[in-house]
């Protein structure tokens, strides 16, 4: 039996202190728990009063933490055997340990596997968008050597950036600036020529006919 401690920062002081979850499920004997497939969570408020959600899908061995406040962030991991296959987790105690010290919060649970060894990957920082879509594509379920993820807009925003011109020498940049007369204070941003006419005829629009 394996307890993992899982300590949970957020930006944002208070003694430690044990709290029950505000909400949870599947609730025993309430709730039909066959019906939610594996999927368990719970509602727990840190020491800020703000609610935070942990929830655990034991068929493909995932943890997610969400918080619901004005940070909007997410982190999950995945849990594995030897053989790569999930590893279910489940609770290992019936609350968990909240604190506060300055800007930072915690909230610390302990989780268990019925395993004698896991490997953990597939770590996401994010948000809660962040780890639907890398859910809906189906990648914590990929092997842990499998190429990383990377939002789609962002995989579309790198190669633009590329194309941008940079400086490798910090004293060029100051030459450049005082001996080329197309840079000045009012320049934001380096082209060639051929892009400045494109960009001026495409700011261009027909004139109206004008009323006398």
């Amino acid at each position: 039996m394996h307890l993992i401690g899982i300590a949970l920062l957020a930006q944002l002081a208070a003694p430690a202190r044990q709290v029950t979850p505000v909400l949870e499920f599947p609730e025993p004997g309430v709730d039909d728990t066959a019906s939610y497939h594996g999927y368990q969570t719970r509602f727990l408020r840190d020491a800020a009063g703000n609610t935070v959600q942990a929830y655990l899908d034991r068929r493909d061995g995932r943890v997610v933490n969400l918080w619901a406040d004005a940070e909007d962030e997410s982190i999950g991991f995945t849990a594995r055997a030897a053989d790569g296959q999930p590893v279910p987790l489940h609770w290992a105690g019936s609350g968990a340990t909240i604190a506060r010290s300055g800007r930072t919060r915690t909230v610390e649970y302990d989780l268990a596997a019925d395993a004698p060894r896991i490997a953990l990957g597939w770590f996401l920082l994010g948000s809660m968008r962040v780890e639907r879509d890398f859910q809906y594509a189906s990648r914590h379920l990929a092997p842990f050597a499998a190429p990383r993820f990377a939002l789609p807009e962002l995989e579309r925003l790198v190669p633009e950036y590329r194309k941008l011109v940079s400086h490798r020498s910090w004293t060029g940049v100051l030459y450049r600036f005082i001996t080329d007369p197309s840079m000045g204070y009012a320049g934001r941003i380096v082209r060639t020529r051929e892009d400045f006419d494109r960009a001026r005829a495409a700011q261009r629009r027909p004139t109206g006919m004008v009323r006398t």
